[in-house]
């Protein structure tokens, strides 16, 4: 296929098996792909990978190049090499560094996943437990070891398959909040009691050449467990064909294809790829015209399971509108609705989070005068983590703000240094978000949530330096000290973390 075009092509079939998935590939990237395998091979030996983690660092990288119409594929694979090269071997020495940390079995692909566990080829049985991983291992995980090697900052289900008494996972699960509009749409429409975003499967990664069934097998028991907490309605999860996955996995675990969705392909000047969220708040090269990505659907609860076998066909996007066909030959359009929620329980989220501050969570300039409960140098771990909170919980989108917190006249003093949440409404009005005001020296109330104008009016000045979305936060230096403060909160407070 000729990626000279930006015409996105269109795409209608439903998918019964994974062996489908060929028809989404790119003829042009498999060409350059196959004609390139002897030195694929050897530089993925050199970097001390495995060729497939080469080959789909290749792909990523091809759409910078095939946009533009060049379809000399000879000297394709020497443009995007070292990149490629680059990316795979960090990926590949992670992964060995994060082995010696969860694998003590030597796990193979020759083992087999059973409900006892997983089956050698000695027929014996070893341990396997299903739970909950920290966020600050969910990190290196997503950063490290995930082809993309780009951590969602929204991430709120994390779980692993683990060997016991293991603190990293052999396989690692991360659920994000679906943020399209038109998939949220199709999840309320099948189950109309679900009104939150419905949840997305957005990170699947192993430390290994994984036991045979041991994805399908995790991703049943995560489910699973989700149900048991209470969640209902729809996860949904994006295969990419192009990519060179086959939906096997998913399809094993009982997911049904449901929707084509165009992939947006991001660059930095240098050709480096950056993901879709990326691509949207920093400068990038996007390309939108390679094969879609298939959009699984499966049902967390049995009411909504029923719905789903029996009604979807084919699910389409335009605009406003969604389009559902059904096995009786009808379909059904619904406009998609924003949904608003309304801020609340302030005073909760600052007494739970007090108690995660620590020497850990404080910024380094203000730990000589740390106090346990002080809100004092712990106001950009609190912003960030409000910041997932208003996103996961009530789909608000705030910004991170680093500046000064500025009074008229001396008392109480200004803080130089201090960060906070700002949202801006549709019609422009601002608000100010603050948990941790009282770190101002004479100040009293611990909790700002008020419009600018109003602040203004009583003496109080907000001045951003820096302003900064959810989606970049995950390289900021407030980053690695939120992880800490995630940690606490799910072992203290898994309800609200």
């Amino acid at each position: 296929m000729s990626q000279g075009s930006d015409t996105p092509r269109e795409w209608e079939f439903e998918f019964r098996r994974h062996d489908h998935f060929h028809y989404l590939r790119d003829n042009t990237a498999d060409t350059i792909i196959t004609t390139s395998q002897v030195a694929i091979k050897r530089d993925a030996r050199a970097a001390g990978c495995d060729v497939r983690t080469l080959e789909r660092q290749v792909r990523l990288h091809l759409p910078y190049l095939l946009h533009t119409g060049e379809v000399d594929i000879g000297d394709m694979y020497d443009r995007v090499r070292a990149l490629a090269i680059a990316r795979a071997s960090n990926i590949a020495r992670a992964r060995s560094q994060a082995r010696t940390l969860a694998d003590n079995y030597n796990l193979s692909p020759r083992m087999e996943t059973t409900t006892r566990g997983i089956r050698t080829t000695e027929n014996e049985y070893l341990p396997l437990e299903i739970r909950e991983v920290k966020p600050s291992i969910g990190y290196v995980y997503q950063s490290e070891l995930h082809y993309l090697r780009s951590p969602r900052a929204d991430t709120i289900v994390e779980f692993g398959a683990f060997e016991p008494d293991m603190n990293y996972p052999l396989l690692y699960m991360g659920f994000s909040l679906c943020d399209r509009d038109h998939l949220n749409s199709l999840a309320n429409m099948i189950n109309s009691t679900q009104h939150h975003p419905a949840l997305a499967l957005t990170r699947v990664v192993g430390v290994t050449a994984l036991p045979r069934n041991l994805i399908t097998y995790t991703l049943s028991r995560v489910l699973s467990r989700i149900s048991e907490e209470g969640r209902r309605g729809v996860v949904f999860t994006a295969v990419n064909p192009y990519l060179g996955f086959t939906g096997a996995s998913i399809l094993a675990a009982s997911f049904k294809a449901v929707a084509l969705s165009p992939v947006r392909y991001g660059y930095k000047t240098n050709g480096e790829f950056i993901t879709r969220r990326l691509s949207t708040i920093q400068p990038a090269l996007t390309i939108d015209t390679f094969p879609p990505n298939v959009i699984f659907a499966r049902a967390i609860d049995k009411r909504t399971a029923k719905i789903l076998k029996s009604t979807i066909v084919k699910v389409s996007n335009t605009g406003e509108l969604i389009r559902i066909e059904t096995r009786s030959g009808t379909s059904t359009e619904k406009r998609i609705l924003s949904d608003s929620t309304s801020i609340a329980a302030f005073r909760l989220y600052r007494q739970q989070l007090e108690s995660g501050w620590s020497r850990r969570t404080i910024h380094p300039d203000w730990a000589p005068k740390f106090q346990m409960g002080s809100p004092a140098g712990q106001c950009g771990v609190t912003s960030v983590w409000l910041a997932r909170k208003l996103r996961s919980d009530f789909g608000i989108e705030a910004m991170y703000c680093y500046g000064k917190l500025e009074f008229a006249g001396a008392y109480p003093e200004s803080v130089d240094r201090h960060c906070w949440l700002e949202v801006t409404s549709i019609s422009g009005a601002t608000t100010v978000i603050d948990l941790t005001a009282d770190q101002a020296v004479g100040f009293t109330e611990p909790i700002i949530v008020a419009e600018e104008d109003s602040l203004r009016a009583r003496g109080i000045y907000y001045r951003a330096r820096i302003k900064k979305p959810l989606d970049v936060l995950p390289d900021d230096a407030v980053w690695t000290r939120y992880l800490v403060l995630a940690d606490s909160m799910i072992a203290t407070f898994p309800e609200a973390a």
